[in-house]
């Protein structure tokens, strides 16, 4: 189980015909988290900062700048600022990312 500090939220994002769902807060520091599901498919994002996944059931594969990395339950992955980025889910994908 996991334990979260607590949290404002801010609002909801649906993206790519209800496949993906984005909830952003902000934490005690004034930090921007969000907490993301995204079924099987592909999905092509944008970076908006630097991005730290860190993934907390599913599989999936992200692709940027010619490299591929392979993420499961239990790993992080870290996506550099203004990338555009791919997300290749195998399997339903649930996720925390938080941004620098």
């Amino acid at each position: 189980m996991q334990e979260f500090e607590e949290l404002k939220y801010v609002q909801s994002f649906i993206f790519f015909d209800g496949k993906s769902l984005i909830r952003e807060f902000i934490d005690q520091t004034g930090c921007k988290i969000s907490f993301g599901f995204m079924l099987k498919g592909k999905f092509i994002w944008k970076a908006t900062g630097i991005e730290k996944f860190s993934i907390f059931s599913g599989e999936a594969i992200f692709i940027y700048e010619d490299i591929k990395i392979s993420v499961k339950a239990g790993d992080n992955i870290t996506i550099p600022d203004s990338v555009e980025f791919i997300v290749e889910v195998v399997s339903d994908l649930d996720y925390r990312c938080d941004y620098d």
